[in-house]
């Protein structure tokens, strides 16, 4: 059995916070926090939030739409999420809120998190490396930005086309990051946050490389829904030529990584 409450709204926000195309999701209670990870073709997302535990183990959401819609239909401040286990095999997940009580069909079958043993995986593998390499990629670039610099992207993008793919440019002696998208038919839209490169011991050839060369990216139209998924507040970037784009939020339970066009499309 696993049983926890929690916040009625910090729960909705929660699952509503994987990103584009995630439509179940496998959960997780321990040490009072509720843990959910996806591994889509566009993003890598892990995080978490506090929870009441009563009872440690995992849920499976079958169907976020429905769970999303009781959270949004119900009134009370509290929720209380209970799934029991049978022979090994998650049986129907139990959501009450105030005066409401949903009962919804588990799935053996959770997409979101079919490919997420991988993706930690090599997520292991570039903490290994102190975050320089993503698989054979070397990660050159690593700033911190404040995430609410990046969110103007969402609503900027959608003057040029929603359909256009991004381009990112890392600038460290500039300490600025430019996004792009658009073309010179349905005009560009360019927009810059400021970073704060962190430098890597003197002697290193990545540090030196970093300080004279722009590193760039590209990612599908869908950049600006999967950066959406971070919490506002500060976030360690890590990224490089042709590479994955890693935020490792330093104030929450967060670790994204936006896969690059070429990754996405294979």
């Amino acid at each position: 059995m696993t049983k926890c409450e929690l916040n009625r709204i910090e729960l909705a926000n929660f699952l509503s916070s994987f990103g584009p195309g995630i439509d179940d999701l496998r959960l997780d209670v321990k040490e009072n926090y509720l843990v959910g990870g996806v591994a889509a073709p566009t993003h890598f997302l892990t995080k978490k939030i506090s929870v009441t535990q009563i009872e440690g183990g995992g849920f499976v959401i079958a169907d976020l739409s429905k769970v999303s819609a009781f959270l949004r239909a119900c009134s009370g401040e509290t929720v209380e999420l209970h799934q029991q286990e049978r022979d090994g095999s998650a049986q129907s997940l139990r959501i009450s809120c105030g005066k409401s009580v949903v009962n919804l069909p588990p799935t053996k079958d959770v997409k979101s998190s079919k490919s997420l043993p991988t993706a930690k995986k090599l997520v292991d593998d570039a903490v290994a490396t102190n975050w320089e390499k993503w698989v054979d990629k070397d990660l050159c670039c690593n700033a911190i930005v404040k995430v609410d610099d990046i969110f103007a992207v969402s609503s900027l993008g959608k003057v040029v086309g929603a359909d256009k793919p991004y381009h990112l440019s890392f600038v460290a002696d500039k300490k600025e990051m430019i996004i792009h998208t658009g073309s010179g038919v349905t005009g560009q839209m360019f927009h810059t946050v400021t970073i704060d490169p962190v430098l890597k011991p003197i002697g290193s050839e990545l540090e030196i490389n970093s300080e004279d060369k722009v590193y760039k990216t590209s990612f599908g139209p869908w950049f600006p829904d999967v950066v959406s998924c971070l919490p506002s507040g500060k976030a360690q970037v890590y990224t490089g030529d042709g590479t994955v784009l890693i935020f490792n939020h330093q104030e929450k339970h967060c670790l994204l990584v936006v896969i690059d066009q070429d990754l996405a499309q294979e």
